[in-house]
């Protein structure tokens, strides 16, 4: 209701001045013809659905007709605390919606960013006395500038010029400004639905991410009690039988054999404790803490020393292969550890004998982005396509049948994707079938440090 009261003073206004020739704007718009314009204005508003609709509705539709041989649309781009033009008419605006040489004014530069900064319309009788201003497309003579805001936040600017000297006039001022009344309610209105379309969208996303977490954790939690029933039904199934051997009349290599079997049980237990525990560090770690320097070169040499123990029953040979140039990464250290362990046990284990396993370090470029790229390759019998996609799944195994209680749970490479997401890292993993796998560890470069 204000902007129309606006609207029809300033309508009222020109009535009275409509006999002078107002060189900024047409004298053949009316004064009724510019209420009929600022009406339809009004009326269109509501069909208006995003601000480049609105920008090109205000500048073509509404300032052009209203008589202004210039106008410039410009929104205020947060990301880059900047003006950018969007709809223009005249010289600037070829045909259609297209903008000829579409500036960026920074705020507080030129005439217009001044006034975005200021958040107070401008009237400059003179552009060659400003020092402010910025030639575009044609030399201007004269500039009006009003600012698009709505509760106290800038939308935009309105900018108008004229090829001759002191052609705006306070009317022109109040004309312009009533058009960035109704365009400034229009942006913030239209930025509200989409706020809250945002909201709704994010709250979506977060229930299914809620969702889909509940449903990964009951999953979890009933592989887990299944992988536990197994060993703990061998201890007690086990100690029964030493408990009864007088009576069963068992020979010492029979108690012999339970015992080793009962204490296989204990370290898959103890396994399956620790490994459950490391996931649970892993879903509530929280990405702040523990991100120190790691130092690169003595993590791996102590992982693979580790590692050797196993691999020396199999005849496997561990080979390093890299630059030392990097020294050190900002990653948690002992998630680094844990990462590199649990993908060298993986590999071991399912290299063959008298094969090599191979760990590599190396930094990639791609895109402009440099990664650091530790990867862990064996020459084992590979991985199924269909089975890469559920690699890392708690507890999967490509082929349960070869498993026995000496295995890995099945927690290893589920530990170590989580552990890398954590640290902004990711683990790839690439296979071919009777040949080997590579994963590799990927961390973005800005966490390394040489």
């Amino acid at each position: 209701m204000k902007i129309l009261q606006q609207a029809s003073a300033w309508i009222n206004f020109r009535k009275r001045r409509f006999s002078q020739n107002m060189p900024g704007a047409s004298p053949t718009v009316s004064p009724q013809e510019h209420l009929e314009i600022l009406n339809r204005f009004s009326l269109a508003l509501g069909a208006l659905d995003t601000e480049e609709d609105l920008a090109w509705y205000v500048a073509q539709e509404v300032v052009g007709r209203l008589g202004f041989v210039d106008c410039v649309y410009y929104l205020y781009s947060a990301d880059e605390n900047c003006l950018v033009q969007r709809a223009a008419i005249a010289s600037k605006n070829p045909r259609g919606h297209e903008i000829t040489n579409p500036l960026h004014i920074p705020m507080g530069q030129g005439i217009t960013g001044s006034v975005a900064s200021s958040f107070r319309p401008e009237i400059i009788a003179d552009v060659t006395q400003d020092t402010r201003y910025i030639t575009d497309i044609t030399p201007a003579g004269s500039e009006i500038c009003v600012p698009i805001v709505q509760n106290d936040k800038l939308i935009g600017v309105l900018d108008c010029e004229h090829i001759e000297k002191a052609v705006f006039t306070k009317e022109h001022l109040n004309l312009l400004t009533t058009v960035a009344s109704f365009a400034g309610t229009k942006a913030a209105e239209r930025r509200g639905v989409n706020k809250v379309a945002d909201l709704r969208v994010q709250r979506n996303k977060a229930l299914m991410e809620k969702q889909l977490a509940n449903e990964s954790q009951a999953a979890f939690f009933s592989a887990v009690s299944h992988e536990f029933r197994t060993p703990l039904n061998a201890v007690i199934g086990l100690s029964d039988c030493l408990a009864k051997a007088e009576d069963e009349a068992l020979t010492p290599a029979q108690i012999g054999a339970f015992s080793t079997h009962i204490h296989d049980a204990g370290e898959q237990l103890e396994t399956l404790v620790n490994n459950a525990l490391d996931i649970a560090a892993a879903h509530a770690h929280d990405p702040k803490a523990n991100t120190e320097l790691t130092e690169i070169t003595p993590s791996l040499e102590k992982c693979i020393e580790q590692a050797q123990t196993q691999a020396l029953q199999k005849k496997i040979t561990i080979q390093t292969q890299g630059s030392r140039l990097l020294k050190s990464i900002l990653f948690d250290p002992t998630h680094f550890k844990k990462i590199i362990q649990n993908l060298l046990d993986n590999a071991v284990k399912f290299s063959t004998d008298n094969s090599v396993i191979r760990v590599k370090t190396k930094v990639n470029t791609h895109h402009e982005k440099s990664i650091l790229t530790i990867s862990i390759s064996d020459e084992g019998k590979g991985i199924a396509p269909d089975a890469l996609n559920h690699i890392f799944d708690p507890f999967f195994a490509e082929d349960a049948g070869a498993r026995s209680p000496n295995d890995n749970t099945g927690l290893g490479l589920t530990i170590a994707k989580q552990f890398a997401k954590h640290n902004n890292a990711s683990i790839k993993v690439t296979s071919i079938l009777g040949k080997g796998s590579v994963f590799s560890l990927n961390i973005p470069l800005q966490q390394a440090l040489t």
